[in-house]
């Protein structure tokens, strides 16, 4: 029979893993990107911490009309024809100092347009309130994400 101390480590490490371990008052995590048009789910994207500046990797795709190994065709220097999959779409966000649950300064690539904008992201519950901008957060336009862990 197990232990009591065995059963409570087996037990801890269920709910305690290093892809579950976020903090929820960040951006840090798995996130379902939705297209705003539709309200469908296009892909899944982790977003991760590195000394203070944050960035976004799509980690699959989810819109079946989207092959897997679909590819960033009209992006140019690095990401020209790289695989979506694994491409970084969002990067150099760094907390705001104004207010805790905003991210701003960084950029979003939209693959299937190879445009990149600037990016400000707003942490509400479990929904990411994503805002790619020219020049002022007012002309944009805003994307809501789902925290999936």
């Amino acid at each position: 029979m197990w232990s009591k101390s065995y059963c409570l480590l087996v037990v801890l490490a269920l709910f305690w893993s290093p892809a579950s371990a976020h903090d929820p008052a960040t951006p840090a995590g798995l996130w379902q990107t939705i297209k705003p048009e539709s309200g469908k789910a296009t892909a899944l994207v982790r977003i991760s911490e590195q000394a203070g500046v944050w960035n976004a990797v799509i980690v699959d795709l989810l819109d079946p009309l989207i092959a897997k190994n679909a590819r960033c065709k009209l992006c140019t220097g690095e990401n020209k024809d790289a695989a979506i999959i694994g491409l970084t779409l969002m990067w150099g966000l760094r907390a705001s100092t104004d207010a805790g649950d905003l991210w701003v300064g960084g950029k979003i690539l939209e693959p299937y347009e190879g445009k990149i904008y600037d990016v400000q992201v707003k942490l509400q519950g479990k929904t990411l309130m994503v805002r790619g901008y020219l020049g002022t957060p007012f002309f944009g336009k805003t994307q809501h994400w789902l925290r999936m862990e």
